[in-house]
């Protein structure tokens, strides 16, 4: 009983801030049994940022912004393998600047009492469940060379076009019109480089809650419905 108590223990978030967390999840995810600090497991994930993703897509700070307000409440699931329940939930979300790029991060939780609860913590906090993704819903897949819809234009993500200056860049789309989030995911690898979860961290790292990826849009024809289903590995 000692050595179960002192793995918990180690495993728990930091006590700073973690009351206030625990009424977070109470009123915005509102469960049927209200949860206790010793209920729960909480980290952070750094789910998106404004770079270009491995898909050629990009969302601007406003797009972020907007995922932030739709993702909390959104479930935790491995592998955005839809077939099985969520392991956990979002439950707080913010836009901060890490390293000199936007992201978005998220709060979210799982129980202790849970099958595998304490498992999965350790395989988060010691490294090896790492990088995170995201499903999501929107509307136009922006070129960033002629502003049309990707889908139907001439450009090619990733292939380098004239600008009118003279100069020469990469094709991206910004992602436009998110309009619902349908899950968080641990993965293997992330569509954007820096994904993670980590431990909380202070308030003072400057993050700006909101409430308060990785997608693929295939070149083909325009669709008859403006609405796509965004899945991250």
């Amino acid at each position: 009983m000692i050595t179960e108590t002192k793995q918990r223990t180690a495993l728990a978030v930091p006590e700073t801030g973690t009351a206030e967390l625990i009424e977070l999840i109470n009123n915005r995810i509102q469960p049927n049994q209200p949860l206790k600090e010793d209920d729960v497991f909480i980290r952070k994930m750094f789910l998106g940022s404004d770079q270009i993703n491995s898909f050629g897509g990009r969302f601007d700070r406003n797009e972020l912004a907007k995922m932030a307000e739709l993702v909390v409440d959104a479930p935790v699931l491995v592998g955005h393998d839809h077939q099985k329940l969520p392991i956990g939930r979002n439950f707080k979300a913010e836009i901060v600047e890490r390293n000199g790029t936007v992201w978005l991060a998220t709060h979210f939780y799982w129980l202790t009492a849970a099958l595998g609860a304490e498992n999965l913590a350790k395989n988060i906090d010691g490294g090896i469940y790492k990088e995170v993704s995201a499903a999501f819903l929107f509307e136009t897949p922006e070129c960033s060379i002629c502003g049309q819809d990707i889908r139907s234009c001439e450009h090619i993500p990733f292939r380098r076009y004239a600008l009118p200056s003279g100069s020469f860049a990469p094709a991206f789309f910004w992602y436009r019109n998110i309009f619902k989030v349908l899950e968080t995911s641990l993965v293997f690898r992330g569509a954007v480089p820096g994904t993670r979860i980590t431990a909380l961290m202070p308030e003072s790292e400057g993050g700006q809650e909101v409430f308060t990826t990785k997608a693929v849009v295939r070149k083909a024809a325009r669709p008859r419905r403006r609405q796509q289903r965004i899945y991250g590995r």
